[in-house]
């Protein structure tokens, strides 16, 4: 199993003189490996710090010549902890190419992170750990439909008067005076359009119509009532 699988540890380090080449030719040599060591360096773009000590790289460039090192073996299973964290935006979404790349070519990608978009983006299923244990496992759209706030509905500049003729429908809406928008709580009852038709037959206008949909974030904060900063994870 250990030549199948690649590990990415959350704080990838190495000895500090050695250069990103090196880096990845020694890994190599623990696994008996032989891979096209400029082949990886290209994979995680960093043909032009190729040469440069370990000691010297940016903590972005670290984690992905991290990444590159857990493909010394062609591995089928990679794990990868927290890969982006504390990487900028810029950095993070490279690491998010590689990972999507890594599910083209087949590999199966356990990844571990506290920010619920980059699950929503990366992940076929979503698992929720809070205290040690999984709370929930599914794909992301199950995740949200079961345990997710219901979507809102915001209509931009719209009269008060729409909150009284959607509560005829059996659905809940409120009006802010600061704004003037109304805001619809969704339900698996009734869809957009049967709320919008109503609307029309009460002559109730809008500037705009805005549906925000409910997110992992709604899902873990739902089931463990904490915060990102705590013990959950995705």
């Amino acid at each position: 199993m250990k030549k199948r699988t690649g590990v990415l540890p959350q704080d990838f380090y190495t000895y500090e003189r050695l250069t990103v080449k090196e880096t990845i030719k020694y890994f190599a040599g623990m696994f008996n490996k032989h891979p096209d060591v400029d082949e990886l360096i290209k994979l995680v773009d960093l043909e032009d710090k190729k040469n440069v000590q370990f000691k010297h790289l940016s903590g972005g460039l670290k984690q992905r010549l991290g990444i590159a090192v857990a493909l010394v073996n062609d591995p089928e299973l990679i794990f990868l902890d927290e890969p982006t964290a504390g990487l900028d935006p810029k950095a993070r979404h490279v690491v998010w190419h590689l990972i999507d790349e890594f599910h083209k070519q087949g590999k199966t990608v356990f990844l571990t992170t506290h920010y619920m978009e980059e699950a929503e983006v990366l992940a076929d299923r979503v698992g929720i750990i809070y205290n040690g244990n999984i709370v929930a496992l599914d794909t992301t759209d199950k995740l949200i439909s079961e345990y997710g706030k219901r979507n809102l509905l915001v209509l931009k500049k719209a009269s008060s008067k729409a909150v009284t003729a959607v509560e005829k429908l059996g659905i809940k809406a409120s009006f802010d005076d600061a704004t003037g928008d109304v805001t619809i709580h969704l339900n698996h009852a009734l869809g957009v359009s049967e709320i919008l038709r109503e609307l029309t037959k009460t002559n109730i206008s809008f500037d705009e119509l805005q549906l925000k949909r409910s997110s992992l974030e709604d899902v873990f904060l739902n089931l463990t009532g904490a915060t990102l900063e705590g013990e959950g994870r995705i």
